[in-house]
């Protein structure tokens, strides 16, 4: 975005800026997590945020957080929206959630370390609204797909490995994904050569990581496995996620 630009948009919006008084946290994100773990709610819980704290699109769109990022619009396919970093101009991604979202901070921390999980930039709260900031992504692996219509093998074996890599350490960690689906990975470089899992939303911590049996209906009807379909099933929350593995590398 360009300095001219964004000034006066900025100019535009600063007098009537509502979330000057947000609390920022710098990194690292094991500083703010400190603790979290320990108030995890006692019953898998959705990463995401409530339903009456779920923020809209035009109560976003040109807003000015904590006088640092500038929130612009919602990405394509995504929950994220770009941002920008006013003072350095660079460009990045923002999850918007509830303050009361802390279980998403927790799983984002237990895999901050990991390489194909997106990392989290700086977190901002608000009296409400939780703002976790991203680095930006180069395209989605559902457009990529679509755009090339069939990757080669070696391609697609490379880039399946990394997902399975990725989702191993999201169970080894007590998360399942429930939503795993091919828009969920987007490209950490330019060269599209290294997936990033971009958010942890939809995703449930379990209070017994050896005990994945989950009764909730989630994720995208053409990536969830049969026993989710089924009205009032039990089903292995691990085993779900390695039945939409298994659609993903089909696709």
């Amino acid at each position: 975005m360009e300095v001219e630009q964004l000034g006066a948009i900025l100019q535009r919006i600063k007098e009537d800026d509502p979330l000057q008084d947000l609390q920022v946290e710098e990194p690292p994100l094991k500083k703010l997590c400190a603790g979290l773990v320990q108030t995890t709610q006692p019953t898998p819980a959705p990463l995401g945020p409530p339903g009456d704290c779920r923020p809209t699109r035009s109560s976003l769109t040109l807003s000015l957080v904590a006088d640092k990022y500038l929130i612009l619009e919602q990405l394509e396919g995504s929950s994220l929206y770009s941002c920008v970093k006013v003072h350095t101009q660079e460009d990045l991604v923002c999850k918007v959630v509830g303050r009361e979202a802390n279980s998403l901070l927790t799983a984002h921390y237990r895999l901050d370390c990991h390489p194909h999980v997106n990392s989290l930039h700086e977190v901002l709260l608000g009296d409400k609204l939780m703002y976790l900031v991203f680095p930006p992504s180069h395209g989605d692996l559902h457009s990529h797909v679509r755009h090339r219509k069939r990757l080669r093998e070696p391609e697609a074996r490379r880039l399946f490995k990394q997902m399975a890599e990725t989702v191993r350490a999201c169970h080894e960690q007590g998360i399942v994904l429930r939503d795993l689906k091919l828009r969920k990975f987007v490209f950490a470089d330019p060269h599209r050569s290294e997936l990033k899992l971009e958010t942890l939303e939809d995703a449930v911590l379990l209070k017994d990581p050896e005990d994945d049996i989950l009764q909730d209906k989630r994720g995208c009807p053409a990536y969830v496995s049969p026993e989710i379909l089924r009205s009032h099933a039990r089903y292995s929350g691990r085993a779900a996620d390695m039945w939409s593995l298994g659609v993903i590398l089909y696709t």
